[in-house]
């Protein structure tokens, strides 16, 4: 497997940060970060949010395999807690031997307090770790299990959001410190009464937006078919908060269920959309780099060619060139001009 980290090509020029995690997705790498090599940021809590099958358990999964791959995190523990008990992704035929031998997966919490003793024994190791839990909305206090009839009134039962807010505030500066990644899955759920706002909302009330570096809502946008039969999705991805960079930016990318994220496909077909390649009318061709090919043989063509770094490298310099031009063309009110 080629990782993002390893195949993108470098600028002489341009200033590479050392502290990024690749996703496994280069578009959102460089809505996260401006960089393809890596979108999240290590030392940080991250939130993935989405709707049912919108692809966020193989989002943390190609994020896991990305950091198999990678010398970088070669002595990072890599753990997938799957609170939910509801893993369905064959892990060994999508990301292979090496990713399933890798990442731990005997850790599987029950209870909010089984979660927060599980990453307290991982700090304890000093050892830098990526820990995915999903998902915090099958947790839930084990004093609420505990509640019985006589005790209603006597004694108030502590609400998972509250703790989730105690809990977070400690961990922040700790997963920092250890240089690592803690990410959360969170399913929607719809927010009853609302007028006016965002009608969908997570687990765990407000806690995980005020703690959380990254922020991203998953939905599924349409879904991929052939021969009249579904075989996957197009999952788009809103962030809606980035520390990072400030930007908040939307892309998508195909999900197929036999393969998994289509990162080239979702390159290909956002240089179409932003009008670098052009698709003739009234025609499956598009006018790209590679010559005046259909979209599936511009795949294919980059496949057998192992291009897939030179594509990358021509989609971040098309990013970036966006990005430049609609920044704020003004004299600087505060500090040097330089």
């Amino acid at each position: 497997m080629e990782t993002a980290e390893a195949a993108v090509i470098q600028d002489s020029g341009s200033t590479r940060r050392s502290d990024l995690v690749p996703t496994g997705s280069t578009l959102l790498n460089l809505a996260l970060s401006g960089q393809s090599i890596g979108g999240f940021k290590l030392g940080t809590i991250v939130n993935v949010v989405g709707d049912s099958h919108a692809g966020k358990s193989f989002l943390a999964w190609h994020l896991l395999a990305e950091c198999v791959y990678s010398k970088k995190f070669k002595d990072y523990e890599l753990i997938y807690d799957d609170a939910e008990a509801a893993l369905s992704i064959p892990i060994r035929s999508l990301f292979g031997k090496r990713v399933e031998d890798r990442v731990r997966m005997d850790i599987r919490s029950d209870y909010l307090e089984d979660f927060f003793v599980s990453i307290r024994k991982v700090l304890k190791k000093g050892k830098p770790f990526i820990y995915v839990l999903d998902s915090l909305d099958s947790l839930k206090a084990k004093e609420e299990d505990e509640k019985t009839d006589d005790l209603v009134g006597k004694r108030q039962i502590p609400d998972v959001p509250r703790i989730l807010t105690q809990v977070l505030r400690r961990m922040n500066d700790q997963i920092s410190d250890a240089d690592s990644l803690l990410l959360i899955v969170s399913q929607t759920r719809k927010a009853i009464g609302v007028m006016f706002g965002d009608k969908l909302r997570r687990a765990g009330g407000d806690a995980l937006r005020f703690h959380s570096h990254h922020e991203l809502w998953l939905a599924v946008k349409g879904h991929e078919r052939r021969k009249g039969r579904d075989v996957g999705v197009i999952c788009r991805v809103k962030i809606k908060k980035n520390k990072l960079t400030g930007r908040q930016r939307e892309i998508s990318f195909p999900l197929y269920v036999d393969y998994g994220l289509d990162d080239i496909g979702s390159m290909v077909d956002w240089l179409v959309d932003e009008d670098f390649w052009v698709k003739e009318k009234g025609s499956r061709t598009v006018k790209t780099d590679y010559g005046n090919i259909t979209r599936e043989k511009t795949i294919k063509f980059i496949e057998d060619n192992n291009l897939e770094s030179e594509l990358r490298k021509m989609v971040e310099d098309k990013w970036n060139e966006i990005e430049d031009s609609i920044k704020t063309d003004r004299k600087r009110r505060y500090g040097d001009s330089d």
